[in-house]
């Protein structure tokens, strides 16, 4: 990454005029890459000074998608940091600036849909109900507009969507609702090289019947994402969490919890 952050900064400060704009366009995505990297690996302060650094680059791009991608990643960094009403308004305020353009293009309802899908993230981790199903629909709009896509890396698009309706349900405390949600979601419309989106998905799924005390479908749902995205499973604190609690309830002593557990790191 150090070499591509300074090829982009080069691209971006020796030039001038549109090849200006357009190299600022490339490092504000490299450091939104770079933000996003350094917070699945769980550095502390980093992600949030590349997050910044994405957002400086977005500006000067003078590109109003790049700008509101650099809010999403900040709202990112921002609800790890625990800031989360901040972490909500943020992403919501940078999709009404969208909302005139959101049907100009499928690239604007993309990222106006991410938009609203990551303040429905921060108002269920709220508890504020309400404002989720509200969001969820605006999300339902747009999804309508965009099929599914992977613009700036969203991912946004109907499968999507009701990825995080499973998600959501879990985050509000009703696993049942999640279970019932995950019978509609078919990932196989995702784009093959979104196999961390399924992952996570199915890790989800694991997480709605580990909730339900049924962990012979926990642990199943874990090794199909495990087979889709083996990396996901490493860094995702859910099936950390899990996972140890599972072993301590464990009475049958299976051996393919605890080597699913030794997987991850959890004895």
């Amino acid at each position: 990454m150090p070499d591509l952050i300074a090829d982009g900064w080069g691209a971006a400060h020796t030039t001038s005029g549109e090849q200006q704009r357009r190299g600022f366009a490339l490092l504000s995505l490299i450091w939104r890459v770079t933000s996003g990297m350094l917070d699945r690996i769980g550095e502390p302060d980093l992600p949030w000074i590349a997050a910044e650094r994405d957002m400086s680059a977005a500006e000067r791009s003078e590109e109003p998608l790049l700008v509101a991608g650099a809010a999403w990643r900040l709202a990112v960094v921002l609800r790890h940091a625990g800031r989360l009403p901040e972490s909500t308004d943020l992403p919501v305020a940078a999709a009404d600036a969208l909302r005139p353009d959101a049907d100009h293009s499928p690239q604007h309802a993309s990222v106006y849909g991410a938009l609203m899908l990551k303040g429905a993230v921060g108002a269920a981790t709220l508890g504020d109900h309400t404002t989720v199903r509200d969001y969820l629909a605006e999300c339902d709009r747009a999804a309508e507009l965009t099929g599914d896509r992977n613009d700036f890396w969203f991912a946004f698009g109907p499968t999507n969507v009701a990825i995080h309706r499973v998600w959501l349900a879990t985050e509000m405390g009703d696993a049942v609702d999640a279970i019932d949600q995950a019978e509609h979601v078919d990932t196989t419309a995702l784009p093959d090289h979104l196999s961390e989106r399924r992952a996570s998905h199915l890790i989800t799924v694991g997480w709605a019947h580990y909730l339900r005390r049924r962990d012979d479908e926990a642990l199943a749902a874990l090794h199909v994402a495990r087979a889709a995205a083996p990396e996901q499973l490493l860094f995702t604190k859910r099936v950390h969490s899990m996972l140890g609690q599972m072993l301590r309830r464990d009475r049958r002593g299976r051996s393919e919890l605890r080597e699913m557990a030794g997987f991850v790191g959890v004895g």
